[in-house]
């Protein structure tokens, strides 16, 4: 597998910086933006404007598909070929292979997207605004299983971590039996042996409420942000 090749302090996604309340629990309420705005779908903290993001470049391109055809009694093979980090038979959808944009893992297949060390730290409610704003079926990726854990630490580097991802635990207590996935995929170890989930040791803390990858599963406040970005996933 090639390792997905990311360049620091790209341009931004399209959205505008939101005004963003938030209560006690980090929850935010309505936000508004200073010059246009794009709408997030609800889901955990409700919905607001884009709060600013980054994106990566990588370098992805698809070979075009050609073909011939002879006179009576044949035709000529369609050729095809692309490029990226591979997927189901190879072939990368024509949406996915945008700057940081990378596809595959286990079935069903998904496109991701690594946006390494945007502009300004985000905390993961604004990474998750902008996951949604890359497209609009899009969310903070959902780990859910060894072999989509290993594909994507695969295709970023293990030296990429320290990275939101879509886990969140709702009730704000720092147990890791209350996390739920942001875009509605189970949790419940689903994928993983019972319990196997890749927790770090002593992870998460009390008061943790919100999750990234580090060699593992660790997690933060939601007042917290994270140096190296954030993990996008949509189908």
């Amino acid at each position: 597998m090639r390792p997905l090749r990311v360049l620091a302090g790209a341009a931004l996604l399209p959205g505008a910086i939101g005004a963003c309340t938030l209560d006690a629990r980090g929850i935010p309420g309505a936000s508004s933006s200073s010059s246009s705005s794009t709408s997030a779908a609800a889901g955990p903290g409700g919905s607001g404007g884009v709060g600013a993001s980054g994106s990566v470049a990588s370098s992805a391109s698809a070979g075009g598909a050609t073909s011939s055809s002879s006179g009576t009694g044949g035709a000529g093979g369609a050729g095809a070929g692309g490029s990226g980090m591979g997927g189901a038979g190879g072939i990368v959808p024509v949406d996915c292979q945008g700057s940081g944009e990378f596809y595959g893992g286990p079935s069903p297949t998904h496109c991701y997207l690594f946006v390494q060390k945007p502009p300004m730290e985000l905390i993961w409610y604004d990474a998750r605004l902008a996951c949604q704003a890359w497209h609009g079926n899009a969310d903070l990726a959902a780990l859910s299983s060894k072999a989509e854990y290993d594909f994507v630490v695969g295709a970023i580097g293990a030296g990429n971590a320290d990275t939101w991802i879509g886990g969140w635990d709702p009730v704000g207590s720092g147990d890791k039996a209350n996390f739920e996935w942001s875009n509605g995929e189970p949790w419940d170890d689903d994928g993983w042996v019972v319990g196997d989930a890749p927790w770090k040791g002593g992870e998460p803390s009390t008061g943790d409420d919100r999750l990234k990858i580090k060699v593992g599963f660790e997690g933060k406040a939601y007042t917290q942000t994270v140096p190296n970005g954030y993990l996008c996933e949509r189908p």
